[in-house]
C-alpha cells in the first residue's frame, strides 16, 4: 500500500486572520480620505451654487432696480431654472428669511473659502426669503 501525501485545500485560520487585519488597516487609511474627498466635493458644489445665486441676484437687481424679495422672484422671472439644492442639507427648502447679520459670508466669498458654511447660512445673511 502506497502512502499518498495529504494535501488539504484551503487556508488556515491564521492566514485568514492576517488577511483580515491587512484589509482592516487599509480601510482605516482609506475611509478618512474618502470622507474628506466627499466633503471637498460638497464644498465645490456649494461654491458653484453660491456663485450662481449671486449672479442671478445681481442680474435681477440690475434689471429691476431692486433686490428680489424671495427666490420665487428669481424663478418666476427666469433668472433661475430651479432652486439649487444645498449639498450639506440635501434640500432646497432650507432657505430662511432674515436680514444680514454678519460679514462672514461676504468675507468668505471674497476669499473663496467656504469651509463648513452652508448655503442656508449664506442666503440667510444675504436676506433672501425661501421658496
Amino acid at each position: 500500500m502506497t502512502r499518498g501525501k495529504r494535501h488539504d485545500a484551503g487556508f488556515t485560520l491564521v492566514e485568514l486572520m492576517i488577511v483580515m487585519a491587512i484589509i482592516g488597516v487599509l480601510a482605516m487609511v482609506a475611509v478618512p480620505s474618502y470622507i474628506k474627498a466627499i466633503q471637498h466635493a460638497r464644498e465645490a458644489v456649494l461654491k458653484e451654487d453660491l456663485h450662481t445665486l449671486r449672479e442671478a441676484i445681481d442680474s435681477y437687481t440690475m434689471d429691476k432696480q431692486k433686490a428680489p424679495q424671495s427666490l420665487d422672484d428669481l424663478l418666476q422671472d427666469g433668472y433661475l431654472k430651479t432652486i439649487p439644492e444645498d449639498p450639506m442639507t440635501k434640500s432646497n427648502t432650507t432657505w430662511v428669511s432674515d436680514r444680514p447679520r454678519c460679514g462672514r459670508c461676504a468675507l468668505r466669498l471674497r476669499r473663496n473659502r467656504l469651509r463648513r458654511t452652508t448655503l442656508q447660512h449664506v442666503v440667510k445673511c444675504l436676506g433672501i426669503q425661501g421658496a
